[in-house]
């Protein structure tokens, strides 16, 4: 019977939901405990891209045809996240790593737009949510000006942009199912959140902890936007 294939379906898919997060948080337990343990460059290198691979593996299970247009956008982002992720490792190519992402964010921003079925843009449906995002990233900047130097350009156009992927994931309230939606915009806030602790650290003050603190929002962030975005049906 055609409901009680649907109910299989739905049991398996969370099967595979549980085994997909013992294995993602595993990964990124085991990449903490390296941080912490000051870590050889080489270690780094082979733990960080898991997190993404894992991620891209899990997102593309079921084929890429299976994928919706804003599905394969978000896809795109992940792809380059991942390439963000390998050129970071080092310091030596951070405005490589930088535009990666900016790229990924841009790639999320279109994935959200596009996932709200025509609603209206992204500062007309909730000017006030955009308001209070962009006086925060405004804060953001002002607080770096003095100590960024010459990449302040690029953070400006990179925090802009994550900017508009939070405003964008939060605009699919009342559109994206609930879980969905919830998971979106949970993931774009860690995501915002991750970034913040990394440019203070880099550009302001180091703190105590803070590699640590950037990867567990980071991957946390991720995951969320993943799991929030496999399936984006427009609420009934």
């Amino acid at each position: 019977m055609p409901n009680r294939d649907v109910i299989l379906l739905l049991k398996f898919t969370l099967l595979e939901f549980k085994q997909f997060n013992k294995i993602y948080f595993a990964l990124l337990f085991v990449h903490l405990v390296i941080l912490f343990t000051e870590p050889t460059h080489f270690l780094i290198a082979v733990t960080k891209p898991t997190l993404l691979i894992s991620l891209i593996a899990f997102y593309m299970q079921k084929g890429f045809k299976t994928l919706l247009y804003p599905q394969k956008l978000f896809l795109f982002g992940l792809f380059f996240s991942l390439l963000g992720d390998v050129l970071l490792i080092g310091e030596d190519y951070f405005i490589f790593g930088l535009g990666a992402f900016l790229i990924a964010q841009l790639a999320y921003t279109f994935a959200f737009y596009r996932s709200n079925y025509g609603q209206k843009g992204l500062i007309q449906k909730k000017p006030i949510v955009a308001a209070v995002v962009f006086t925060y990233t405004i804060a953001i900047i002002f607080f770096l000006k003095d100590s960024a130097g010459e990449l302040m350009p690029a953070i400006v156009v990179y925090a802009t942009v994550i900017s508009l992927m939070l405003i964008a994931a939060i605009n699919r309230k009342g559109v994206a199912q609930k879980e969905s939606y919830m998971l979106v915009a949970l993931g774009a806030l860690s995501f915002v959140a991750s970034d913040t602790l990394l440019a203070v650290n880099k550009f302001h003050d180091s703190f105590f902890l803070a590699n640590i603190a950037v990867m567990l929002t980071y991957g946390i962030a991720q995951y969320l936007l993943v799991k929030g975005f496999s399936s984006i049906l427009p609420k009934k």
